[in-house]
Formats: C-alpha cells, sequence, structure tokens
C-alpha cells in the first residue's frame, strides 16, 4: 500500500480507469479490487500495471499453471 500511496503511482492508477474508482475507498477494498482484475483480467492488469501485477503474484504465493 505504501507503493500505491505513493503521489506518482497513485495519480496514475486513478487516470488510467481500469480500477474502479470504488476501489479507493479504502485499503480493504483496494485489495479486494486489485485481486477481482488480477483473476478476471490478468492479461490487461500485466500489461497496464506490470509491477502491481508481480506484487499480488508474490502477495497471494500464485505459481502460474503451465
Amino acid at each position: 500500500m505504501q507503493e500505491v500511496k505513493h503521489p506518482s503511482n497513485y495519480s496514475r492508477l486513478l487516470n488510467s480507469n481500469y480500477f474502479r474508482i470504488y476501489a479507493y475507498t479504502n485499503e480493504f477494498e483496494f485489495i479486494a479490487v486489485i485481486l477481482e482484475h488480477f483473476f478476471e483480467t490478468p492479461k490487461q492488469f500485466k500489461e497496464e500495471f506490470p509491477q502491481l501485477f508481480e506484487k499480488v503474484k508474490t502477495m497471494i504465493n500464485f505459481t502460474e499453471i503451465v
């Protein structure tokens, strides 16, 4: 969350319109929304926010199934 709250990162996230505005209500909602996007639109998520995507993978201990 520290990285997300960094002004330049936060601005980029908001301006992208990828995550719905409600995601920024609080930290718990943000986590819920990014997890939702991680599973529903992983390709787009990885393309738009590769570093955040990798952080989510680490956070949930996700290993890609081949």
